[in-house]
C-alpha cells in the first residue's frame, strides 16, 4: 500500500533481527491497526484513534456527511448553529408579513 508509513522506535536493541522477522510476519494477521509491538517474534497490534484510512477526493457534500455520521455531536450541533443563523431572517420575513396583513395589503 503506498501513501502508509513504518516507523521503528528502538529501546537499546541491535536491528539484526528486526526486519526479517518483520517480513515473515507481515503477511500474516499479527500486524494491524495503527501500532504494532514487536515482542522477539511475535507482534502484538493495537488500533489507536480513528478506524478508518482513506484516499482520493470527495466533494463538499459528502465530505459533510461522512464527517457528521463520524462526529454524532455535529448532528446536534450543527442544525442549531443553522437555526440560530436562519433565526433573524426568518423573524424579519415574518414581522414584514404580519405588518403587510394588519395593514390590509395582502389577502
Amino acid at each position: 500500500m503506498h501513501n502508509r508509513s513504518i516507523v521503528v522506535v528502538m529501546l537499546g536493541r541491535s536491528t539484526k533481527n528486526l526486519f526479517p522477522t518483520f517480513l515473515d510476519v507481515s503477511s500474516s494477521t499479527q500486524i494491524h491497526g495503527n501500532i504494532s509491538i514487536q515482542h522477539g517474534s511475535r507482534f502484538d497490534s493495537f488500533s489507536i484513534g480513528p478506524a478508518t484510512y482513506y484516499v482520493g477526493h470527495i466533494t463538499a457534500i459528502p465530505r459533510i456527511r461522512a464527517w457528521m455520521h463520524q462526529e454524532p455531536w455535529a448532528g446536534v450541533f450543527f442544525p442549531f448553529i443553522m437555526g440560530l443563523l436562519c433565526a433573524p431572517w426568518v423573524h424579519a420575513r415574518l414581522k414584514d408579513r404580519a405588518e403587510k396583513r394588519l395593514s390590509g395589503d395582502l389577502i
